[in-house]
Parts: C-alpha cells; sequence; structure tokens
C-alpha cells in the first residue's frame, strides 16, 4: 500500500518490512506474483516510486483501488481520497487488475469471499448477503451467485465499459449504476 511511510499509514508500524520479505519470498519460490494497492493521502506521492520498487520484483499484476467506506474505514475517514484524486494513479495498474475477467459480465464474476466465521459472500463488502456456508462445499455457494451480465448496467453504453468492466459495484451508487471512481478514471461523468 505504498512504501514504507504509506503503507503503514494503513496496515500498522512493522508491517512493511513484514510485506517485503513475503514479496522476496514468493519470487524466491518462483511463484507470480501479484500485488494489491489501496489509495490514501499517505500513499499517493509514494505511487510512482512503488511502481519502480514492484517492477524490480516482475510482478505479473498490480491492481490499485480506491477502499470503499465501510467497516473499520468507516471511523478513519481520514485515509479516504475523493475519486477525482484517485483516478489519476490507476494509470499505474497491470495485468488483469480491474474489476472483473470474465467477458460480459461486471465484477465479481472471477471472486468470491470466505468469511471468518464460514459465510461465503460474492465479496467481501456483501458480508451481509450471504450465498450460503462453507460447509455446504464451495461448489454449492458459488452457483448461488448471481452474476451481473455488462448489458445490464445503466452505464452499458459508455464507450470505456469493455475496459472498466462497471468497476467496483458495491462502490456504485446503485446496482446497475456507474462507479465513480471508474467514471472519473476515464474521464466520464
Amino acid at each position: 500500500d505504498g512504501l514504507e511511510r504509506g503503507h503503514e499509514a494503513l496496515r500498522g508500524y512493522g508491517t512493511y518490512s513484514r510485506t517485503m520479505r513475503g514479496l522476496q519470498a514468493v519470487r524466491a519460490a518462483g511463484l507470480d506474483l501479484s500485488v494489491a494497492t489501496m489509495l490514501h493521502p499517505y500513499n499517493l506521492n509514494e505511487i510512482p516510486a512503488l511502481a519502480k520498487e514492484l517492477n524490480t520484483y516482475g510482478i505479473k499484476e498490480w491492481g490499485i483501488d480506491l477502499p470503499v467506506i465501510m467497516g473499520r474505514l468507516e471511523d478513519g475517514k481520514s485515509l479516504y481520497l475523493p475519486v477525482e484524486q484517485a483516478a489519476p494513479y490507476l494509470q499505474y495498474r497491470l495485468g488483469g487488475s480491474y474489476h472483473g475477467d470474465a467477458e460480459g459480465y461486471a465484477c465479481g464474476y472471477h471472486l468470491c469471499t470466505i468469511m471468518p466465521d464460514g459465510r461465503v459472500c460474492q465479496c467481501g463488502f456483501y458480508m451481509d448477503r450471504a450465498v450460503g456456508h462453507i460447509e455446504e462445499g464451495l461448489a454449492n455457494c458459488w452457483q448461488r451467485i448471481k452474476h451481473l451480465p455488462l448489458t445490464e448496467l445503466g452505464c452499458k453504453n459508455c464507450p470505456y465499459l469493455q475496459e472498466c468492466r462497471g468497476g467496483c459495484r458495491y462502490r456504485a451508487l446503485s446496482p446497475i449504476g456507474p462507479d465513480p471512481l471508474m467514471c472519473a478514471s476515464f474521464g466520464m461523468k
């Protein structure tokens, strides 16, 4: 989530060196490496230098996103950025790090979340809408997830839809509405 100062502003003191050791261990094992970074006021000026640092690891994918205000972030709103301020930094992403990876579908087609109590949710943001429990089997829960076709989005006629994939469905202003961050990153309103 940034270099040492920026990373630890979000993740806590001492986490940067442990994270970097983890990156080194993954590379030493010969595994592909993907990184996810959340933008916040304390790491924005570090993103260009972080890009250079991550390049030395030969990462396969770098996802950059803006935290959604929920959970503990509701008490830490000082870590939040307006979408207009965050959008220019999305240019540093690489690989398949946009919000979705299935042709014709919005965010969420490629993932699900298993909560600590065993509930299975389409995404960690939708923890209040479980599709089942892991004891039922992950495949059974996965089949209950309703994937949203891009053709059902309110922004289905946007010229950037195939590239942005409708963005984050949780951050969108409505279930089929546009994601303000993705709209800002493509210069749309």
